[in-house]
C-alpha cells in the first residue's frame, strides 16, 4: 500500500514538473515572439539611428540586470524547493522576506549606478572625432537613463518569481512574463507613435520612450505577482502550518552563501552574451572611424 502511494506521489510530482516546464517554456516562447514582432513597426518609425540608440542602451541594461538579479529566480526556486522538501517552510519564508529587502536595495543601487554612469557609457559606445558624435552621445545617455528605471523593479520581481517556482507554482511567473511583454510593447509603440507623429520629436526621445517601456512592463508584471501572492496567501499559510518539526536556527549569512552558490554560475552564463555585445559596440565604432567611416 505504501509503495503504491509513493508511486502515485512520484507520478503526480513528475506531472507537475512537466506541466510547470511547459508553462515556462510556452511563456518564454510567446514573449520572444512578441519581442520579435514589435521590432518591425518600431524600426519603421525610428529608423536605423533610433535602433542604434535603443540597442546600445539595452546592452548595458542587460548586463546590469544580470548583475543585479544574480540568477535569483532559478537560485531561489531551488532553495525554496529544497527546504520545503525538508519541511522547513519557515526557513524558505525567512529567506524570501529578507532577500526581498536586499533585492530592493540592489535595484536602487544598480539604478543609480546606470543612471549616473550613463554619460560615460555613452561616450564609450560613441567615440569622438565625428561631427555628430556629441549629439549621439547625448542621445545614448538619454536612452540609457530611460531604461535604468526598470532596475528599481526587476530584482524584487525576480525574487518573487523564484519564490513561486520553489512552491512548484509556475503560473504566476509565466503569466507575469507574458503580461510584462504585452504592456511594454503597447506602451512602446503608442509612446513612440505619439512622440514622432503627434509631437514631432526626434528619434532620441523616441528611443528613450522605448527603453523606458521596460519600467512600465515591470509594473504590469509586479501587479500580476501581487495578485497571485494575495490569492494564494491563505494556502501558503496553511502549508506552513503543517510543519511538524522546528527548523534549525540557520544564520542568514549561511543561507545567503548557499543561495549565492546556486546563483553565481547562472549569472556568469547569463552575462556573457551581453558582455560580448558591449565589447563589440565599444570597439567596432572606433575601429571603423579609424579607417575613414563616419557615424
Amino acid at each position: 500500500m505504501s509503495t503504491v502511494s509513493n508511486k502515485q506521489s512520484t507520478s503526480s510530482g513528475n506531472a507537475g514538473f512537466v506541466r510547470g516546464t511547459m508553462l515556462l517554456s510556452g511563456a518564454s516562447l510567446i514573449s520572444r515572439a512578441l519581442g520579435l514582432i514589435y521590432l518591425f513597426p518600431f524600426q519603421f518609425m525610428v529608423g536605423a539611428t533610433g535602433i542604434m540608440f535603443y540597442t546600445y542602451a539595452y546592452n548595458y541594461y542587460t548586463i546590469m540586470i544580470g548583475v543585479a538579479t544574480a540568477g535569483i529566480p532559478v537560485a531561489v526556486s531551488k532553495f525554496v524547493a529544497k527546504y520545503n522538501a525538508l519541511g522547513e517552510y519557515d526557513t524558505s519564508e525567512r529567506l524570501y522576506r529578507s532577500g526581498l529587502k536586499i533585492m530592493s536595495l540592489t535595484g536602487v543601487v544598480s539604478f543609480l549606478a546606470l543612471f549616473f554612469l550613463a554619460p560615460y557609457l555613452a561616450h564609450r559606445a560613441i567615440p569622438g572625432g565625428d561631427v555628430d558624435s556629441a549629439s549621439y552621445v547625448d542621445a545614448v545617455t538619454m536612452t540609457i537613463r530611460g531604461v535604468s528605471f526598470a532596475l528599481l523593479l526587476i530584482p524584487p520581481m525576480s525574487m518573487t518569481r523564484g519564490y513561486f517556482q520553489g512552491y512548484q507554482s509556475m503560473g504566476p511567473t509565466a503569466i507575469s512574463q507574458i503580461l510584462e511583454q504585452i504592456v511594454r510593447i503597447i506602451f512602446l509603440l503608442a509612446g513612440v507613435s505619439i512622440a514622432i507623429y503627434l509631437f514631432d520629436s526626434g528619434v532620441a526621445w523616441a528611443a528613450t520612450i522605448a527603453t523606458f517601456s521596460a519600467f512600465i512592463g515591470a509594473i504590469g508584471s509586479i501587479a500580476v505577482l501581487i495578485y497571485y501572492f494575495r490569492k494564494r496567501a491563505s494556502g501558503l499559510q496553511e502549508l506552513r502550518a503543517t510543519q511538524t518539526v522546528r527548523s534549525p536556527d540557520r544564520p542568514l549569512t549561511d543561507l545567503y552563501k548557499e543561495l549565492l552558490a546556486y546563483a553565481i554560475p547562472i549569472v556568469m552564463v547569463g552575462v556573457s552574451t551581453p558582455l560580448y555585445q558591449v565589447i563589440d559596440q565599444n570597439t567596432m565604432n572606433a575601429a571603423l572611424q579609424s579607417i575613414g567611416y563616419t557615424l
